[in-house]
């Protein structure tokens, strides 16, 4: 009778829930792609299921994937109109484009359900301290500097020194995109240092940030931020001491004491 019992509990069906659970875990441990597999699964099981939606919508922004993102997102609000992590979700591409408007209509929506939202809040915060930042001074108008002593680590890819402003003081290659990963960049360490500060932690000073694609290394202070990638699963100790390098260098090379 127990042998009958456990062959029963290995044959049942597999719920929903369960691997919409599944899937968020795997997807805060970082493994996406398993992550999108049991999305998948419990989706074909519960294709309404506003759990599901939501979790493929943050499956889509892991991957960068920010219009199929929005359509899932917005899927959940037919469904359910001021679901706040829905509206957060939206708030949060909105703010990455640059559409502060849009953003502040978000945000308020999710705030007018949940007043006390602390990520909203946040981002709130970080959209207003956008708003009142002047508008970035020509390249030309930046200080300079000898990049040339600067020595960019083998495999490094997406080099940015900025000015807290989005200015680009420095740029290890000329891509086409440069002006709008620097305003991005920016955006979001304004958005991480404004969830910080509103933790007590106060401002973003180091990050790494492991994506999909690459591994993204962030240094910052209250004037200047400097970035680079890696192919993904790049040695963080290694990225560490070269971006300490490199940062050491930048301050030197601009007349910064440190």
């Amino acid at each position: 009778m127990a042998l009958f019992g456990k062959l029963i509990g290995l044959n049942r069906s597999v719920s929903s829930v369960e691997l919409f659970r599944k899937a968020d875990q795997n997807r805060r441990d970082g493994h996406v792609e398993r992550a999108a597999e049991f999305v998948q699964q419990g989706l074909a099981l519960e294709p309404n299921s506003l759990v599901g939606r939501l979790l493929a919508a943050y499956l889509y922004v892991a991957n960068r994937k920010m219009a199929a993102a929005k359509t899932e997102f917005e899927r959940v609000l037919a469904r359910e109109s001021d679901h706040p992590r829905a509206l957060l979700g939206l708030a949060r591409i909105a703010f990455e484009e640059g559409d502060s408007a849009r953003c502040t209509e978000l945000l308020g929506r999710a705030l007018e359900r949940y007043p006390d939202f602390p990520e909203a809040k946040a981002l709130l915060e970080a959209t207003t301290a956008h708003a009142l930042t002047p508008t970035p001074t020509s390249e030309h108008e930046a200080k300079s500097f000898r990049h040339d002593r600067l020595r960019p680590p083998t495999g490094t890819k997406d080099l940015l020194l900025l000015q807290t402003d989005g200015t680009v003081l420095w740029a290890h290659e000329e891509q086409p995109a440069r002006d709008d990963l620097a305003a991005h960049l920016t955006r979001v360490v304004r958005l991480a240092s404004a969830t910080l500060a509103r933790s007590g932690y106060g401002t973003l000073r180091r990050a790494i940030v492991d994506g999909a694609g690459e591994t993204t290394f962030i240094r910052a202070n209250d004037t200047l931020l400097l970035s680079f990638s890696h192919p993904p699963g790049a040695d963080a100790r290694a990225g560490l001491l070269e971006m300490n390098t490199l940062w050491a260098a930048s301050l030197q090379e601009l007349g910064i004491a440190t």
